[in-house]
């Protein structure tokens, strides 16, 4: 394995802590305020845990689909850039429909806030999953047969009166 990179040798994080997964879950772990509810606390930890399967167990597709994707980007390149949550806060309209981006997204700010490298990393993840579709599209036509393509070409255009045909 690779040593981890200082951020700040990368243009990143002046002088943070290296990025590696030791960093980052330490960081989480300690993200959310005691409580004795153990339903609050497990419904928080439900949501970190949707959010990071959906977005590194499995491919993401169509993930923000029906989101203005242009407004996803800029939500996704904010993040990267560490912009506070006071300002991007304003902006999560545009992934409202993905609820469990937008639980996550409002659960984890303050800390968000607080290590510049989580930031940064969940708004590469939504980068990332901006970009998915299109890549994997790529991908299936260079490997689909001439009977998937076809049947694509067919239904590229659906309509009732096409379907009830």
């Amino acid at each position: 394995m690779a040593e981890p990179v200082p951020l700040d040798g990368t243009g990143g994080d002046d002088g943070a802590a290296p990025a590696s997964s030791g960093f980052t879950f330490s960081t989480i772990a300690s993200v959310f305020p005691p409580t004795d509810d153990a339903d609050l606390q497990l419904d928080r930890w439900r949501k970190v845990r949707v959010f990071v399967s959906a977005f590194l167990a499995e491919p993401a597709l169509n993930v923000f689909n029906g989101c203005d994707m242009l407004d996803v980007e800029v939500l996704a390149r904010a993040l990267i850039a560490g912009v506070p949550s006071e300002f991007w806060l304003d902006y999560l309209d545009c992934v409202q429909g993905v609820v469990f981006v937008w639980q996550f997204l409002l659960l984890m700010s303050d800390q968000m806030d607080a290590s510049p490298a989580l930031s940064r990393a969940v708004g590469e993840l939504l980068f990332f999953a901006c970009h998915t579709d299109a890549q994997a599209l790529v991908l299936w036509e260079a490997k689909a047969g001439e009977d998937a393509k076809a049947f694509k070409q067919e239904w590229a255009e659906a309509s009732v009166e096409k379907h009830e045909a």
